[in-house]
């Protein structure tokens, strides 16, 4: 679960970095099981924030690089957080997948496999139960007022 925790921190750390205005949303999904018969989750991590262009997706999970490279950059960081969370997922048997609009946001698809023991049928079950897409968390943002929390 700390690679989970790990994967997740970083990219909605980045959602929340470039959004200024609007909102970033979190959802899982299950999904049909792997050839193993691990549980596989998909979580969706969304943003409307800037966004990133097109030129910019084959440098984005390069260490040390960033969509604004410059010196007066306005979102600091030091342009790791992908990178980790890429090896992360390459560790933990998943993939990740990028979509972005510019000027209109951007979604994170992480796919994870979890591998369930005879003991957990119950929560097996459950999680294939789970409505196709389920909300877990959003957060709005609104330029110039205080910040409100949705489905926390």
């Amino acid at each position: 679960m700390v690679r989970v925790k790990q994967i997740l921190f970083n990219i909605v750390g980045n959602a929340l970095k470039f959004t200024q205005q609007g909102m970033v949303s979190i959802y899982l999904s299950a999904l049909s099981a792997a050839k193993g018969g691990d549980v596989r989750v998909m979580f969706s991590i969304s943003d409307t924030g800037i966004g990133i262009p097109d030129d910019k997706f084959k440098d984005l999970f390069q260490p040390f690089s960033q969509v604004d490279g410059s010196y007066t950059r306005a979102h600091q960081g030091a342009g790791l957080g992908l990178v980790i969370v890429r090896r992360l997922v390459a560790l933990m048997g998943g993939n990740i997948d990028v979509e972005s609009v510019v000027g209109q946001g951007t979604t994170v698809h992480v796919v994870l496999p979890f591998a369930l023991s005879a003991d957990d049928d119950t929560e097996l079950d459950a999680i294939v139960s789970l409505p196709g897409e389920t909300r877990y968390a959003q957060k709005n943002h609104a330029k110039n007022s205080p910040q409100s929390t949705e489905g926390y």
